[in-house]
């Protein structure tokens, strides 16, 4: 369709604007991209064990 335009800047237009529009369209959002629940779950659980390890100290260091 672009192609059937005879003006020869707005077909630069429009097909300026379908490669940004197409361009846009293929970006994931974070909470849909595959690696964001692997680095989720990883960040949990690292925070998970930091607290506990802080219990632990804390619970070590008050016993002594």
């Amino acid at each position: 369709m672009i192609a059937q335009v005879a003006n020869p800047y707005t077909k630069s237009a429009i097909n300026d604007r379908y490669v940004k529009n197409l361009y846009l369209s293929k970006k994931t959002p974070n909470d849909r991209a595959i690696s964001f629940k692997v680095i989720n779950r990883s960040i949990n659980a690292f925070v998970e064990q930091v607290v506990e390890q802080d219990i632990k100290a804390r619970t070590a260091l008050d016993a002594v």
